[in-house]
């Protein structure tokens, strides 16, 4: 299954063209958010994900949701990008 680009999974793509300041606090509250020893693909990106208009709580959300398909395909993981983006949409859409 392709992987949709972000202006597909993430509603309003058009309002989240904010400031680069803005997106760089979700940035690093990502990184802040995303534990050392949680294995990830090579694919991912955070610049991408900051564009995503999510609080800190709901970015914790989608790390956790994003973690649980990758350790039903693998116990060693890795979480891949695809796995960010429909937890992305998932919390955007209230599921």
């Amino acid at each position: 299954m392709p992987v949709p680009s972000p202006e597909h999974v993430i509603p309003g793509s058009e309002l989240h063209r904010r400031p680069a300041a803005e997106r760089a606090r979700r940035r690093a509250i990502w990184q802040r958010r995303l534990p050392a020893k949680l294995p990830v693909a090579d694919d991912l990106n955070l610049d991408v994900l900051s564009r995503a208009e999510l609080t800190g709580g709901e970015i914790k959300n989608v790390v956790l949701n994003a973690a649980r398909p990758a350790a039903q395909r693998s116990r060693a993981g890795p979480v891949m990008m695809a796995d960010f983006h429909e937890a992305v949409a998932m919390e955007v859409d209230g599921l």
